[in-house]
């Protein structure tokens, strides 16, 4: 019964989306909050995309790329409510990479996205004492498992879709953005600017494996 009134969910929403014009223009990122000794996941407008304060989150999907057995700890949400969802290890398209995957359960607290700002997502810290080699969001367009089917029947990959009722404009993740942002390496840090948050919510789940 829950699995029929959840497709019937999806279907409404799906026709409900339909009815708007679709628009790429949200972007992601990964950064090294040094003074936290923790990444978070931001996302922002692209320069000219004026979003109204009102507006409906559909759907939201990030997925991170780290050297195979790196592990993570103390995933927290910020704006939205995220779980892991997902975990590819070494995928014979892509064998030196683990794929983690976090969905947006929840717009609580909201996620707000507006000009010139960027918003901040969720935060996850490391598990080892040490740097990993590199760290990454998901290429949707060039990532080998970005396609499906794939060796793992998986459906790794970023997502945010933002519906403006004023509008009629759904706004959808584009790329990302300040790929050496994540560095967490001696030196590597980049200063963050100001961002918006809604109310952190500390969720007590280990990232896996």
């Amino acid at each position: 019964m829950l699995q029929i009134r959840l497709i019937k969910a999806a279907i409404l929403a799906a026709a409900f989306f339909s009815s708007f014009s679709a628009f790429s223009q949200i972007q992601f990122k990964l950064h090294w909050m040094e003074a936290d000794q923790q990444w978070g996941v931001f996302a922002r407008l692209e320069e000219g995309v004026d979003l109204n304060m009102y507006t409906i989150v559909g759907s939201g999907q990030v997925t991170l790329l780290a050297p195979v057995g790196t592990s993570f700890k103390s995933l927290q949400s910020v704006s939205g409510e995220w779980v892991q969802n997902a975990f590819i290890s070494a995928p014979e398209e892509n064998p030196e990479v683990d794929y983690i995957s976090f969905g947006l359960v929840s717009n609580v607290p909201e996620i707000i996205l507006q000009p010139g700002e960027e918003t901040l997502l969720f935060t996850f810290a490391k598990r080892q004492d040490e740097c990993p080699e590199f760290l990454s969001l998901i290429d949707n367009k060039t990532d080998p498992m970005a396609k499906y089917p794939n060796s793992a029947n998986a459906n790794p990959g970023n997502d945010l879709s933002i519906m403006d009722p004023a509008t009629t404009k759904v706004y959808n993740y584009t790329g990302n953005y300040m790929p050496k942002a994540w560095d967490c390496h001696p030196g590597k840090a980049i200063a963050l600017n100001e961002y918006r948050t809604g109310k952190e919510r500390y969720r007590p789940q280990v990232i896996k494996p």
